[in-house]
């Protein structure tokens, strides 16, 4: 049994984007699976999702993206082991069975990004004082084997959230041996930015489609697995997000 989680804390993203994420789950898995939502606010989410409150936990300060690490913990899932955590803000463009396969028990498998000039700059602006070349959106684990990540963000959460700043930030380098990446451009690559990764792909360019809405480009790659929305200033959500959305709706209707 295969383990699908992802976090849904606060108002960023309502329902939709849960049951959007169940939809394509349902359409590009195959090998049977669970799926869990950790989040304070169960409303409008669809039945086959199994729900694990976090509304204590954000009550204590646990806010945004920072919920992500309550999925190293073994005993929110009815059956600990293979285990594919998602952010809501992704889109599954074909099957991923394949993620599962030569998983070693106390890795996680998630995105190398490499690093991103303009993300850099507006790190280093904001007083981001560690650098991250990896992107959480996508991880893939053995629930068995992270709990000691769990007990150690658990232990000493306030100070790791005021050190770090990010989910990602704390992976890279605090945990960068358990490591292991998703190919980029065959598993995943990003919409709107042109990563390290990404210009090591020959051509990489001749994916860019120009999309009037936005006024600018993005990048598609239909024979990829995930699709990545990061940046943009969340202009997914937004009133001019909607050719985009429009464009990849038959992912996840």
């Amino acid at each position: 049994m295969i383990n699908v989680v992802c976090v849904k804390a606060g108002t960023k993203y309502n329902s939709e984007f849960v049951n959007r994420l169940y939809r394509m789950v349902e359409k590009n898995l195959s090998l049977p699976f669970d799926f869990y939502c950790l989040t304070e606010d169960t409303t409008g989410i669809r039945k086959e999702v199994k729900i694990k409150d976090i509304s204590e936990e954000i009550e204590e300060g646990l806010s945004g993206f920072w919920p992500k690490f309550l999925v190293f913990n073994p005993e929110i899932y009815d059956i600990p082991g293979e285990t594919v955590f998602f952010d809501l803000d992704i889109i599954i463009q074909n099957n991923f069975d394949h993620f599962f396969k030569n998983i070693e028990k106390d890795k996680i498998k998630i995105l190398h990004t490499g690093t991103n000039d303009v993300l850099l700059e507006y790190e280093i602006n904001v007083g981001y004082y560690y650098e991250t070349e990896v992107n959480s959106s996508v991880m893939v684990f053995n629930s068995n084997e992270m709990i000691e990540i769990y007990n150690y963000f658990i232990n000493d959460m306030y100070s790791i959230m005021e050190k770090y700043k990010g989910v990602c930030r704390v992976l890279w380098n605090k945990y960068k041996y358990k490591l292991q990446y998703l190919k980029v451009f065959e598993d995943h690559y990003s919409l709107f930015f042109s990563n390290a990764e990404m210009q090591k792909i020959k051509d990489f360019d001749t994916f860019q489609i120009y999309i009037d809405v936005i006024g600018d480009t993005i990048y598609y790659v239909p024979n990829c697995t995930i699709a990545l929305l990061n940046g943009k200033n969340d202009i997914w959500h937004k009133t001019e997000g909607q050719q985009l959305r429009s464009f990849f709706s038959d992912y996840y209707k």
